[in-house]
């Protein structure tokens, strides 16, 4: 295998005007995206702007070889004269340029919805912040861990704050620790999802009857995995599905107590 060296003389550094910025190989870019382009333009923060990679041409111009939408963003808001930071390396053609795109775009790692709620909790993210505060109140907590008390499902947990707000998803988590405990399975994201949707409908529902009846008929387990056969045979979705189980589970030995699913 050939060696590979890094040196200084290959990249460099430098404040370039967008209007110097172009797509010379089309085919070693994505196609640009407005819509992305005037997201970053209406929340723009220069601390996540980063550095463009950009290899320099015949022209005169600099081909994006990275970065083609932020800089679109910039050029939206201050013109051609606007200037960027960054990197030149040396790409000279096509294949040099559709190399570095790929590498740089298709390599990378996104972070998990667990590591996106904690970075969110520490920045202060006022959603993230709300569901973190009621995890807290129930002796709860999101970490990339299966022991008790543990919430994976992150994403359901914002999901449910920003449909039904706090108290709804308070009433949630607690009715899956009356029923199931602490116990990292219980959490599960479609469940949570059914439950909340269940108590969003229903009407004078006694949340002792509906932990006693629950536990008795299902583990958490076999409650996604009844609401999985159920969407499997008559279509819908998980949440839907979970919430009917949970409905009748519920009605049985006594009227049925949730409205009719819009």
């Amino acid at each position: 295998m050939t060696a590979v060296t890094f040196s200084r003389k290959d990249h460099s550094m430098r404040w370039i005007k967008v209007g110097d910025l172009t797509v010379t190989w089309s085919e070693a870019q994505r196609a640009l995206s407005e819509r992305e382009a005037a997201k970053i333009a209406k929340a723009f923060d220069p601390d996540l702007f980063g550095t463009l990679t950009v290899s320099e041409t015949a022209e005169g111009k600099y081909h994006v070889d990275d970065g083609w939408t932020r800089a679109s963003a910039v050029r939206s808001m201050w013109g051609d004269d606007a200037m960027v930071p960054c990197v030149v390396v040396a790409a000279s053609n096509a294949v040099r340029a559709a190399q570095i795109f790929t590498g740089m775009n298709g390599g990378r790692s996104k972070p998990t919805a667990i590591e996106m709620f904690v970075a969110q909790v520490t920045a202060q993210s006022p959603d993230e912040c709300a569901v973190n505060c009621v995890l807290k109140e129930l002796g709860l907590s999101v970490e990339n861990s299966s022991r008790d008390g543990v919430v994976r499902a992150a994403s359901a947990l914002v999901s449910i704050y920003r449909q039904y707000g706090s108290e709804h998803l308070h009433e949630v988590l607690l009715l899956i620790i009356s029923t199931w405990g602490r116990d990292a399975s219980a959490f599960d994201a479609p469940l949570m999802r059914g439950l909340a949707l269940f108590l969003a409908q229903a009407e004078d529902v006694r949340m002792d009857r509906l932990a006693r009846k629950l536990a008795r008929q299902f583990t958490p387990g076999r409650l996604v995995g009844a609401g999985k056969a159920m969407r499997e045979a008559f279509g819908g979705s998980m949440p839907r599905a979970v919430a009917a189980l949970v409905q009748e589970a519920y009605a049985k030995g006594g009227r049925t107590t949730s409205k009719e699913a819009a």
